[in-house]
């Protein structure tokens, strides 16, 4: 990442120590920086009224309030704000349900290597989504066990050759930055294209939009 100031994190998870483990591993990265903790729901959207990170880091399991409780009364109060669920929960209808009803920016098991939270960090700052290969799969089967509304052929038709090339870059995990360098594009390109096979596959968001092409084979793997 490239930003001038630091990415200022919130994060919430009872466990003290692994909110200490946390912390220590965030700052030794030099662009982020942890804005508050809290080890409980109430507390977390207390400081939320005074402090505004840039995004949150959000456990499931908690006593009082669950972690799905409190990103409702999060998005309710905060609709934008950018939330990375980081839980030992590996369960389809868990994910799942974060992902679109929640409408979370990123889900990542506490296993996950600390290159990979540090990625998570910087694509839901810069892009806001990141989906690693298991939770695509996840949603990927997700989608499969339900109707779709719009024959994959009839979209196929509607995408252009551009849209194409610009979905395979983003179901790749590109940035627009790094599509629009890729295919000699202006990075506000890329932005129209991709509301245009948001528009056209009649998808939600760019999560969506990933495992609903994975699911039609709407680009090479």
């Amino acid at each position: 990442m490239n930003n001038d100031e630091p990415i200022q994190i919130a994060l919430v998870d009872d466990h003290a120590m692994f909110r200490a483990g946390l912390i220590a591993l965030l700052e030794n990265f030099e662009d982020i920086t942890v804005l508050f903790e809290s080890s409980h729901g109430q507390d977390f959207l207390n400081k939320l009224e005074n402090h505004q990170p840039d995004l949150i880091i959000v456990d499931l399991k908690m006593p009082h309030m669950s972690g799905q409780h409190l990103i409702v009364k999060v998005r309710e109060r905060y609709p934008e704000m950018k939330i990375i669920v980081l839980s030992m929960f590996d369960d389809e209808s868990v994910i799942l349900n974060c992902l679109k009803e929640l409408r979370v920016n990123s889900y990542l098991m506490k296993s996950a290597p600390p290159k990979e939270l540090y990625e998570a960090i910087s694509k839901v700052h810069e892009e806001g989504f990141y989906f690693n290969p298991h939770i695509s799969q996840i949603m990927f089967e997700g989608l499969r066990k339900r109707k779709v509304a719009v024959q994959s052929n009839d979209i196929a038709k509607a995408i252009s050759e551009r849209e194409k090339e610009v979905l395979q870059l983003i179901c790749s995990g590109d940035t627009n930055s790094e599509i629009a360098e890729k295919l000699f594009i202006s990075k506000r390109t890329v932005e129209g294209h991709r509301k245009n096979l948001l528009e056209k596959t009649n998808c939600k968001n760019t999560a969506s939009l990933v495992a609903f092409s994975f699911q039609q084979k709407m680009i090479a793997i």
